[in-house]
């Protein structure tokens, strides 16, 4: 446990530091330009205030130098950035940035050190500086709000940062998964926030820009079980590990490129589910390879059966039986469906969760980034009214939601039942974790 949660500061590090400098390219473009044009100043102002405050938490709370370390670059970063707004804004602009600067990172931040300095002890300093850090975070989380109503209303993302977007929810989601490790509520709360609204703007992202940056959380999906592979591959054998995730993640892909091919205007899904059949390709192949005979045996029936058979079928009766867009839901119907299968694969594991009391044979992160995975998409999903997508996805997003509770409860809990299987956490992994949902969605017309 304390080699993750080491592991998760050193990774939320890194991603704090490159949020805090993903904005350069657009302080690039106003330096050149010489006018700050649309962009909004609040949001730095807010972060600045944010890092000033957790600067100065994490000098005051012992053990966590961490925390006063990346802030305090922050607080350098955001300073230069305010500094190049006063320069290049309009003079409305600069005056309204000079008062909240005035305002908010001098005043406010001032007031809050003489406060607590002098009418505090330590606990009570440490907690109310909690409770400040987490409130400004959730204000600072939301400052993008006024930015995404202009891309709704425009229908662009030019005035909405891309990398800044991306790295608020990669910062939101790491640091919320290391406030449930370390059960720190004063991190959940506003991480937790920052998670979700990141969420939202890269789902906007999406809608208003022809890319869909986030298709890499699918590629990722895909590769993950690349350790195990090589584990298998280097002890020349398959040990206790299952084909049938991989078997129904190929139909899977197989089902969603073909649905991409189909629809008109979605080649983005059938280029990322193509990846996903290559990949997938290798997984059963080397199982096919490295597997004892009744395991390749058996491997090869469901092969036959389901990528073969069963997608030949759904291929033939589609284009025989059926037109245009009742040819396009039949087949979002069918990816549908094995996508919830897909999700619901993991109860076995949390049953087994349940009844040892421990989580030993549950990876965390692969609940989490279920529960990322699920979420992002079933956010996207309400906002073009994707039934395909909306279901699928909710159903895993939810089950992600369940494993993380009970990561939360039986995390520190004594084990009930000694557990002894040979395929260690990975087994598990073979067993279902690996099946999360690997649909990439449709652009909105406009």
């Amino acid at each position: 446990m304390e080699a993750l949660i080491f592991s998760v500061e050193v990774i939320g590090t890194i991603i704090s530091v490159l949020m805090f400098l993903s904005p350069a390219r657009t302080f690039w473009r106003i330096v050149k330009h010489g006018s700050t044009e649309e962009f909004e100043s609040l949001p730095y102002i807010c972060t600045m205030l944010s890092s000033l405050l957790w600067t100065y938490y994490g000098l005051t709370k012992s053990g966590e130098a961490v925390v006063a370390i990346v802030n305090g670059f922050g607080t350098l970063v955001e300073t230069i950035y305010i500094s190049l707004f006063l320069i290049y804004a309009h003079p409305n602009i600069r005056a309204k940035t000079g008062i909240l600067v005035g305002i908010l990172d001098v005043g406010f931040f001032g007031v809050v050190i003489l406060v607590t300095q002098l009418a505090m002890e330590e606990d009570a300093r440490i907690n109310a500086m909690g409770f400040l850090g987490a409130g400004l975070n959730i204000i600072m989380y939301g400052s993008p709000l006024a930015a995404m109503k202009t891309v709704v209303t425009s229908k662009s993302v030019e005035y909405m940062p891309f990398l800044l977007s991306f790295f608020q929810f990669l910062n939101g989601g790491i640091w919320t998964l290391y406030a449930i490790l370390v059960q720190d509520y004063f991190l959940m709360v506003p991480n937790g926030t920052g998670l979700g609204l990141g969420m939202a703007q890269l789902v906007l992202y999406a809608m208003y820009r022809n890319a869909k940056p986030w298709n890499i959380i699918s590629v990722l999906m895909f590769l993950s079980p690349a350790r195990t592979f090589w584990r298998i591959v280097k002890n020349g054998s398959t040990e206790e590990f299952e084909s049938l995730p991989y078997i129904c993640t190929l139909l899977n892909s197989l089902l969603w490129t073909y649905y991409g091919l189909t629809k008109p205007g979605e080649v983005l899904v059938a280029t990322v589910n193509g990846f996903g059949i290559f990949v997938e390709t290798i997984y059963v192949f080397l199982f096919l390879l490295y597997a004892h005979p009744k395991m390749r045996a058996k491997t090869g029936v469901l092969v036959g059966i389901l990528d073969v058979g069963f997608f030949g079928l759904a291929i033939l009766v589609t284009r025989l039986a059926l037109e245009g867009d009742a040819r396009t839901n039949a087949i979002g119907f069918l990816g549908a469906g094995l996508n919830i299968i897909m999700y619901g694969s993991p109860l076995a594991a949390m049953k087994t969760v349940v009844t040892s009391k421990s989580v030993e044979y549950m990876p965390f992160l692969l609940s989490f980034f279920q529960f990322l995975n699920g979420g992002i998409w079933t956010l996207y999903a309400i906002l073009v009214q994707d039934y395909f997508l909306m279901v699928p996805n909710g159903t895993g997003f939810i089950l992600g939601i369940a494993q993380l509770v009970l990561y939360a409860i039986y995390k520190n809990a004594k084990p009930s039942i000694n557990i002894n299987v040979v395929s260690d956490s990975d087994a598990l992994l073979e067993q279902g974790w690996h099946t999360q949902s690997l649909i990439t969605s449709s652009s909105p017309t406009n």
